[in-house]
């Protein structure tokens, strides 16, 4: 395949570089097909157990030390390296290691998985410090890029790469401009990044930057504390997980109830809303009130409490908040 610039051939290259595609909104690993959202490979990475990987490499160098045979412990490593997030894109296909890497390979894994799970898990966290539950009507939705420059922690994006020391340094990467689908009709047609990485920590540290840029990002959710892929225009706070205890309610189930028992405990608006609510959904019950008619009210209800909150929200004295409250309750209920 020609084209500008030099040419990058893959089959002299060493089985440890893993190829991406990087395109619009998802990127391609070595021949898979199936796209991958930004974001997505780094949350399984944050959300994987690595304990048995961690252990497998702990016996293989016990191996090592002692001198004894350690063909057994390194079949061990490499089982448990396939079932890795990232590794299992790659490494099941025939472009897996071929010739097998050195066997500082497998501990550089090692150490970049505590990295990732540490590092990154505390910079993704400060991204949503402080953050609202979820965005109100009209109010404007923070960017990830925002809200790392709000949050003070703009210094860790560039030079040294989350972290204070060169094991995590932004490494450099070798980039080539390619059409997806020069030699596969089933791939859209796209201009893509073509980069090549040796290391893991490498890969995570571009697909959560270009995720960043276009609005994929890694959350944590604070019911369960599993990681969940927020993707662009989202703003959800709790993941789509059954949430823990429940057989069929998931985190965001639980959350949005946790979150509106909140508001109705800590602001007379959502009271009095809530309260007229249910005194109009019963006249629909009882059939002393049409359902288009509900509708109308219950739109019309919204406007009325949303524009409350605000006055609510800008009053300084109790006195302020009682009159806003005594309108509204009076709006709410004049039908």
């Amino acid at each position: 395949m020609g084209v500008l610039g030099k040419d990058l051939f893959d089959f002299d290259r060493p089985r440890t570089h893993t190829m991406v595609r990087f395109g619009e909104r998802e990127y391609w690993v070595e021949d898979r097909r199936e796209g991958i959202p930004y974001g997505a490979t780094l949350t399984a990475l944050l959300d994987a157990d690595v304990g048995a990987y961690q252990e497998s490499l702990a016996r293989l160098r016990e191996a090592l030390d002692s001198g004894n045979g350690y063909s057994g412990r390194l079949k061990a490593v490499k089982a448990r390296l396939r079932e890795l997030p990232y590794f299992n894109l790659f490494l099941r296909t025939n472009r897996g290691f071929n010739p097998a890497p050195k066997l500082e390979y497998y501990f550089q894994v090692g150490r970049d998985l505590e990295l990732i799970q540490e590092r990154y898990a505390w910079f993704l966290d400060e991204v949503f410090y402080n953050a609202a539950p979820e965005k109100k009507k009209g109010q404007h939705k923070q960017t990830p890029a925002e809200r790392i420059y709000n949050n003070g922690i703009g210094a860790f994006v560039t030079g040294v790469s989350l972290g204070a020391d060169r094991e995590v340094d932004a490494s450099p990467v070798r980039v080539q401009f390619a059409m997806l689908n020069a030699e596969d009709d089933s791939l859209p047609t796209e201009l893509v990044e073509k980069m090549y990485f040796d290391r893991l920590i490498d890969f995570a540290y571009v697909e959560l930057m270009k995720g960043i840029q276009k609005g994929f990002i890694p959350k944590r959710c604070p019911n369960c504390g599993h990681w969940f892929l927020q993707q662009p225009g989202m703003t959800y706070t709790y993941c789509e997980r059954v949430a823990p205890g429940e057989t069929e309610k998931t985190c965001r189930d639980i959350g949005a109830s946790q979150s509106f028992q909140s508001k109705l405990r800590e602001n007379e608006i959502w009271k009095l809303h809530s309260r007229a609510y249910k005194k109009y959904f019963a006249r629909v019950r009882k059939k002393t009130m049409t359902k288009p008619e509900f509708e109308a009210w219950s739109s019309e209800a919204e406007r009325i409490r949303d524009e409350a909150l605000q006055d609510y929200a800008r009053a300084s004295t109790a006195e302020e908040r009682a009159e806003v409250a005594a309108s509204v309750e009076k709006k709410l209920n004049r039908v």
